[in-house]
């Protein structure tokens, strides 16, 4: 995986146990599924904050943990 994935490959790496970042994240944030939902590194729910991430900005510069 690269550095520079877009949102599509974001989620799909997560699908398969990746831990994911965006370059708008802070160095020790990132996002990961567990039993097929989506939590923040700190356990906050995320799934519904993904979905309404449509601007421009997040569909790239998704990056593995």
């Amino acid at each position: 995986m690269n550095d520079n994935m877009t949102k599509q490959e974001a989620l799909k790496a997560m699908e398969t146990g990746y831990k994911v970042s965006h370059k708008y994240f802070s160095n020790d944030e990132y996002i990961f599924m567990k039993n097929g939902e989506m939590f923040t590194e700190d356990g906050y729910y995320f799934e519904d904050e993904f979905e309404r991430r449509t601007e421009e900005i997040w569909q790239t510069s998704w990056r593995i943990y």
